[in-house]
């Protein structure tokens, strides 16, 4: 646990506002505004007493662009960075995507964006069960895979990714995902310079 506990440390503030992420903020807030959320309500038609969960939310821009719409939506993280500085803290606790402190089936929505690159194959796996465990009808999902230039490393630097990078597809994911009780709802969801992001239906 200490040695998870300093990889999550290091998910700092300097993490956030350097190099590639020097607007993380500001750009998030934007793409989740004008891109993300949109997509997800056009693609699944929420209705508005549905609660959102976002796992793995960074500085929260998708709770915000969710809230804007009055959609109930949380989310968890490991930073203690961004626990500390959204603006939209006050809706955020610390979670871990493969150990989840919710009930089952607490929320109708579970989104799960960018964070798998930074896990072991078992927190993958576990993860993959967490997510449909506390979803009750859809969870939308995107990471870089293994075929995405953006694994690579001279492409797309990044210290804090892991290796599991480059162990599966997006047919890997979709695999994983519909063995844990899903079924894909459509694929390729967000735009083509984006990595793989689906939308999988809770069985």
């Amino acid at each position: 646990m200490n040695n998870k506990k300093t990889y999550y440390q290091k998910f700092d503030k300097d993490f956030y506002t350097s190099d590639g992420y020097n607007d993380y903020h500001a750009r998030c807030v934007v793409e989740s505004e004008k891109i993300i959320i949109p997509t997800i309500i056009k693609k699944i038609n929420p209705q508005k007493h549905w609660k959102f969960l976002d796992v793995g939310c960074s500085l929260g821009g998708n709770i915000i662009a969710l809230n804007q719409l009055e959609f109930n939506a949380i989310g968890t993280e490991i930073s203690e960075y961004c626990l500390s500085n959204s603006e939209v803290k006050n809706k955020m606790i610390f979670g871990e995507c493969f150990n989840l402190p919710f009930q089952n089936k607490s929320f109708e929505v579970v989104i799960c964006m960018d964070i798998f690159i930074y896990l072991t194959e078992e927190e993958i796996i576990k993860s993959v069960q967490e997510l449909t465990r506390v979803a009750s009808k859809y969870i939308v999902f995107s990471t870089i895979d293994k075929y995405s230039k953006n694994a690579d490393q001279e492409h797309n630097p990044d210290e804090l990714r892991k290796d599991t990078v480059n162990f599966y597809s997006d047919k890997d994911y979709i695999n994983l995902f519909e063995s844990a009780a899903t079924k894909l709802l459509e694929k390729n969801i967000f735009p083509p310079k984006w990595d793989f992001g689906a939308i999988f239906k809770i069985l």
